[in-house]
């Protein structure tokens, strides 16, 4: 085979007229690009949470070991008193300060974190982050 056919075997396979791609590829990517905007919708509702969300630090003032190992805690915000109770990854004693983390909604949503990092808490007993100071 000589050079010249070498050189017109390549310009012909790439003078080939282009064909759009089949409808089995939109079935492949589709799911893909749902992910992709149901992903950037909700981090943006993630973000908008986020902006409502403020942390203070409670105190651990009660254990229930028979209720499911439940603690009690209590914190302020704006002066006001509130209390919660959480079911923690790992124990804590009592007086101990734990990080919270609540809404400016009236009445508060109150979440304590501290047995775990909330952007982690979806990993459940896989991630276990260290109590608050």
């Amino acid at each position: 085979m000589a050079i010249s056919d070498v050189i017109n075997e390549l310009t012909s396979r790439t003078a080939r007229v282009w064909s759009p791609p089949s409808w089995w590829n939109l079935l492949i990517a589709l799911p893909w690009v749902i992910g992709l905007v149901f992903l950037l919708f909700s981090s943006a509702s993630d973000q908008a949470i986020a902006g409502r969300e403020r942390t203070t630090y409670g105190i651990i003032r009660t254990h229930e070991p028979e209720n499911h190992n439940r603690f009690g805690y209590e914190f302020s915000v704006s002066g006001k008193l509130f209390t919660g109770w959480q079911i923690p990854m790992t124990d804590f004693k009592i007086g101990q300060k734990v990080l919270c983390t609540t809404t400016l909604s009236i009445p508060p949503k109150v979440r304590s974190t501290a047995s775990s990092d909330p952007r982690t808490e979806f990993l459940g007993p896989l991630y276990s982050a260290p109590s608050a100071p």
